[in-house]
């Protein structure tokens, strides 16, 4: 494989997912990226990894979001929206769009985010 299929952030390799290199000379590029965060309140429970608090893997997030200058970010299991994601993402340039979940049964606030 070529060298510049493969980019890396902080130790992690990542490569182009089409074998076949598909010319695109003259069409305008769009930089996605999409992650399931795993919602604050899934993990406030879980003493055993300083890796799983929420102090520690929103800064992980947010820099690896910025890293990436992404054109559209699309975020799933997203809580703290409105008291986090919104001022941090609106600070980055980026307008959002915020879906709460809306299943009844065991209610919570998570939803899905698109940047």
């Amino acid at each position: 494989m070529s060298h510049d299929r493969f980019r890396s952030w902080e130790g992690r390799c990542w490569v182009d997912s089409s074998p076949v290199h598909i010319v695109s000379e003259g069409l305008p590029k769009v930089r996605f990226i999409t992650y399931r965060l795993l919602a604050h309140y899934k993990t406030s429970y879980l003493n055993y990894s300083s890796h799983k608090t929420w102090d520690y893997r929103s800064k992980i997030v947010l820099k690896e979001l910025a890293c990436y200058n992404a054109d559209i970010i699309c975020l799933q299991d997203v809580d703290l929206f409105q008291e986090f994601w919104y001022p941090r993402l609106m600070s980055m340039g980026y307008d959002m769009v915020f879906k709460q979940r809306t299943q009844e049964k065991e209610y919570r606030n998570e939803g899905v985010l698109t940047a």
